[in-house]
């Protein structure tokens, strides 16, 4: 007990003493960090003041769109004064340099046009023509490490490939953006729409070609066939073309648009001369290579609608399928950071071709920097691809000789400038997300889509197959109106304006719409009209008989017109006695003929 006594007092013993000498301590910690922050700020505060540079910097652009886009002729090297930046070129490094050396620093700046990326970054490593290099810089170790391995380049190195293994002992910027790698593909429709499918174009030209070539061949082969009608008493009248040309054009719109549908041999028409004949031949022809290709086109539509069911928004989407790329370091980090997908690999030595590849649907993707698929689109190409989201980060930023002395004030301006609260109170014009929003087209998160594929129809055949099929029902239309009037007006008013039997008869011959009625009697019997038309189409073949009667009872005469001159009557009953055709009695009807032989 006692020793447990004498243990519990040497613990409070000690514990008192240990919180004295932390008690003490602490002041002195609280003293040391207050004159540690002091000495911080006022260090900070000295560097945060920008280190003007004792002379002029050359700041020198790299020409890459859409980073920078000349406005003129502009050779390797050319310097020009900041104040005629924007005459001589634009693009994100044209603002942003103008935005961080100019407004933000206030330095005396010119800047040099370069088109050789590796000399132009030695001359960075050397400071000699180039201070600073504005440009989509990637950080890369390659440029980043110095050591004994970065020597300089020999005195005999001309040519922009001469200095790339020298390009080290660099300094990069803060990063201003953060771009990378995506995919570019063409635009999917999702979905079947039967509307786009069977009103496409390819379709809706093959319909106007074909209405265009009956009306055509509808001429055509009344031209070569109307000579031939009632020649051949072997063969049925409604086989034949009539003469007139409005019959003659319906019976070849019939024969021209029932042939071009594969419906050969039953539209009632047969050619009869050699010209009709190989006509009828090669028309065939055409409709067979006209529904096989309207057919092929839908069917082919519907099966790349089924197939192509989704469009390509990231590398895991373009597995299985034809992706290009730019031979060498795109090719090298594909196969490092996609490993797991596979991909029928095509190569170019320029990513233009591959952007001509997809184009011309040789490739179904195209795997490159965003930036450069942007520049691509704002060259009015886009129109029905998408740009996926970034798949590869890459930081840009700016580049200069290691150790640069004033390179906290151009981090420092840069930081200012992707501030949105700080670039409010400066006021810059362009803002940052101006630039970004006008050269990089927005966040590297979201899809961008260019613009749909306008749908090009062959409008001058289409409106020439519309007019024509216009005029033929207008031209209808006004055959219907005169047919009406003749029948309404009596056969001296149709006579007059020259509708005569057979302006639209049917394919029979005549009918008893060609027997024109006078007003002062009433209408003849339907039974007896269908008779008389009947005998007249079994005589037509040899005989033209041109009959303008007056309508009676049934056992009454049938007068003739004042305007024909009149003939010897014919004893119908011995007409129709002859042909056997007529059943009911007819004995006491009469009529006026003119008969010429044919």
């Amino acid at each position: 007990t006692s020793l447990m006594h004498c243990l519990i007092e040497t613990h409070t013993y000690i514990t008192n003493l240990y919180k004295q000498f932390l008690k003490k301590m602490s002041r002195i910690y609280i003293l040391l960090l207050f004159l540690t922050c002091i000495k911080l700020c006022i260090a900070n505060f000295t560097q945060i003041l920008p280190l003007n540079p004792p002379s002029m910097i050359t700041v020198c652009l790299y020409n890459q769109t859409p980073e920078l886009k000349p406005l003129k002729t502009l050779t390797e090297g050319q310097v020009f004064s900041s104040e005629d930046l924007h005459t001589h070129v634009q693009g994100l490094a044209a603002d942003l340099s103008e935005a961080v050396f100019t407004k933000l620093l206030n330095w005396s700046v010119q800047y040099r046009f370069v088109t050789e990326y590796n000399k132009a970054l030695y001359s960075a490593r050397k400071s000699t023509d180039c201070n600073v290099i504005v440009a989509r810089n990637i950080r890369a170790y390659s440029h980043d490490y110095c050591n004994t391995g970065c020597v300089l380049a020999p005195d005999n190195a001309s040519a922009d490939g001469d200095f790339a293994p020298y390009t080290c002992c660099l300094d990069f910027s803060h990063s201003y953006w953060i771009g990378g790698y995506s995919i570019m593909s063409k635009q999917l429709k999702q979905g079947m729409s039967y509307p786009d499918i069977f009103f496409q174009r390819d379709v809706i030209n093959s319909i106007a070609v074909g209405i265009i070539g009956c009306f055509v061949v509808a001429h055509l082969i009344w031209i070569l066939e109307h000579r031939m009608y009632a020649k051949n008493p072997i063969l049925p009248l409604y086989y034949q073309f009539r003469p007139h040309y409005l019959d003659g054009l319906k019976d070849g719109m019939w024969f021209s648009t029932s042939t071009v549908l594969g419906d050969v041999g039953s539209s009632l028409k047969l050619p009869q001369t050699s010209g009709g004949r190989v006509l009828a031949t090669i028309w065939v022809m055409f409709g067979l290579f006209l529904i096989s290709f309207v057919t092929s086109v839908i069917s082919s539509t519907l099966t790349e609608a089924m197939l192509q069911s989704s469009n390509i928004y990231s590398v895991n989407d373009a597995a299985g399928k034809r992706v290009c790329m730019k031979a060498g370091p795109y090719e090298t980090l594909f196969s490092n950071s996609f490993a797991g997908v596979g991909i029928l690999k095509t190569t170019y030595t320029d990513e233009s071709e591959c952007y001509a590849a997809l184009e011309a649907n040789n490739v179904d993707a195209v795997f490159g920097l965003r930036e450069d698929m942007v520049a691509y689109f704002q060259t009015g190409k886009g129109n029905g691809k998408l740009i996926s989201t970034v798949q590869k980060t890459e930081n840009y930023a700016f580049i200069w000789q290691e150790l640069w002395p004033y390179a906290y004030s151009v981090n420092s301006a840069i930081l200012t400038l992707k501030d949105d609260s700080s670039a409010a109170v400066i006021d810059l014009n362009p803002s940052f997300p101006s630039m970004l929003s006008t050269w990089y087209e927005g966040d590297i998160n979201n899809v961008l889509l260019g613009s749909s594929v306008p749908t090009t129809y062959n409008w001058g055949v289409i409106i020439a197959a519309i007019v024509l099929t216009c005029l033929y029902f207008c031209l209808n239309v006004f055959v219907w109106i005169a047919e009406w009037v003749i029948k309404g007006k009596g056969g001296v008013l149709g006579f007059e304006f020259g509708f005569g039997p057979g302006l639209a008869g049917s394919t029979s011959g005549l009918h008893s719409a060609d027997f024109p009625s006078n007003n002062s009697n009433t209408d003849m019997d339907k039974s007896i009209s269908k008779s008389i038309a009947r005998v007249a189409s079994k005589l037509s073949s040899t005989i033209a008989i041109d009959v303008v009667a007056s309508n009676a009872d049934k056992n009454s005469s049938v007068r003739s017109q004042n305007s024909i001159s009149t003939s010897p009557s014919v004893d119908i009953q011995k007409v129709a006695k002859a042909l056997g055709d007529l059943k009911a009695d007819v004995s006491t009807i009469k009529t006026s003929t003119s008969i010429n032989k044919s």
